[in-house]
């Protein structure tokens, strides 16, 4: 629960016979309580057109090609001013070599 808002990590657990009934469930606890519902990362987010809900997109992975940002874009003057409030409020910044192992 943020802000009145639940946040669901994926889809319903369980038998796929009763998924229907779960989210029915779920959101008529979420309106007896007055919170909105929002389903972060479902493996089939469509299931959810049928209760009123639509896709947002939040975010993607990011890859960065390191060498050309440091070459080009890391002593812009913004970057600069930004590097400095990071190290002022003493944010770290480490780089790791693939493989990364989770």
């Amino acid at each position: 629960m943020v802000g009145g808002v639940a946040f669901c990590l994926a889809d319903p657990v369980g038998p796929e016979g009763d998924r229907d009934t779960v989210i029915k469930t779920f959101l008529q606890f979420c309106t007896e309580n007055g919170w909105q519902a929002a389903f972060m990362m479902p493996d089939d987010p469509y299931i959810f057109n049928q209760y009123g809900f639509s896709l947002f997109r939040v975010g993607e992975e990011a890859i960065i090609d390191l060498d050309h940002f440091a070459a080009h874009t890391a002593d812009t003057p913004q970057l600069r001013r930004i590097r400095r409030v990071f190290e002022r409020e003493e944010y770290k910044v480490e780089r790791y070599k693939p493989p990364v192992s989770l």
